[in-house]
């Protein structure tokens, strides 16, 4: 078997087929500065595993199956967001991710994020 779908193999094993949740408290800096709780659930599909070793780069989508605020619904404001990495929330994810599990991995993953719903780019 070729090095990088041993790679892809592994990831595979540890990652997919399973359901992840992430929490985090905000306080909003407003006048009652009130605790906010996001709780984002999604799964995580392996894509393309280039090349082998701690050379390795391995394309990772994070689909993000539900997104709650203090326990209500928040998934329809990311749609109104057009999906965007880049809200701060998403960025949340993605910095624990990259924190507390691909970085245990000896080589490089980037993450594509992108909703249930949504049609990822190819």
């Amino acid at each position: 078997m070729e090095q990088n779908e041993k790679l892809k193999s592994l990831l595979k094993r540890v990652l997919e087929n399973k359901e992840f949740e992430y929490s985090f408290n905000d306080t909003a800096w407003d006048d009652d500065r009130v605790t906010e709780k996001y709780t984002l659930e999604y799964h995580i599909k392996v894509g393309e595993v280039l090349g082998s070793g701690s050379k390795a780069i391995a394309g990772i989508d994070v689909i993000i199956d539900k997104i709650s605020l203090n326990n209500e619904d928040f998934y329809y404001d990311w749609v109104e967001n057009n999906y965007s990495e880049n809200v701060w929330y998403i960025d949340y994810l993605l910095n624990e991710l990259y924190n507390e599990v691909f970085s245990d991995f000896p080589f490089s993953i980037y993450p594509t994020v992108y909703g249930h719903d949504e049609v990822k780019n190819q």
